[in-house]
Order: C-alpha cells, then sequence, then structure tokens
C-alpha cells in the first residue's frame, strides 16, 4: 500500500479471490454518495 493511504486510513479489506487489499478511499465516497441518493430518490 502505498504510505499516504496507510497513514489516512485504518480499516482495509482483502479479497479472498484474488488478494487484492481495499479501503475506504475517495472511489468508495464518491460510490456511496450514489448510492446514497438513489435509495433517498426510492423512500421519496
Amino acid at each position: 500500500l502505498p504510505p499516504s493511504v496507510r497513514a489516512h486510513h485504518e480499516r482495509f479489506s482483502s479479497c479472498d479471490a484474488c488478494g487484492r487489499v481495499f479501503w475506504e478511499g475517495s472511489h468508495w465516497r464518491r460510490l456511496r454518495g450514489i448510492v446514497d441518493e438513489a435509495l433517498a430518490h426510492r423512500a421519496a
């Protein structure tokens, strides 16, 4: 992992199939915003 990622994040997950490591970074935040918006429209 890049040092900046290790310095700014505490939780990491790894894929059992490929071994890649994931964290809640900027891509996760953008995707979470899209999901939250879709759920808000669904509830309305």
